[in-house]
């Protein structure tokens, strides 16, 4: 996959657009110098429902959920500056990376 590749800008950010080879657009996060350096939370037992705490990002964390296998996937996730909740269809293990 091709990601093209855009100026950034001098002043801090946090997020640079994107744009995917079939169209997609999207955002991809970077870390800000300062800024906490992220949480991992692995669920071993496989759960319909993760609940993840982590210390406070002072902003709603970007949340990346894997498989167990590795495989980035896409699933419904409610969070606060403090917290994680994600749901699956069915009862699913992995682990979850929060920036």
């Amino acid at each position: 996959m091709t990601i093209t590749a855009v100026p950034l800008p001098t002043t801090s950010i946090s997020a640079v657009p994107v744009t995917m080879p079939q169209g997609l657009n999207g955002v991809a996060a970077l870390p800000v110098s300062g800024g906490t350096s992220g949480y991992m939370h692995t669920q071993s037992s496989a759960s319909a429902q993760w609940h993840i705490t982590f210390p406070d990002l002072g902003r709603l964390p970007n949340v990346q959920i894997y498989l167990t296998s590795g495989e980035a996937i896409l699933t419904d996730i409610l969070s606060t500056s403090t917290s994680v909740t994600v749901t699956f269809p069915s009862p699913t293990a992995g682990y979850a990376v929060i920036t």
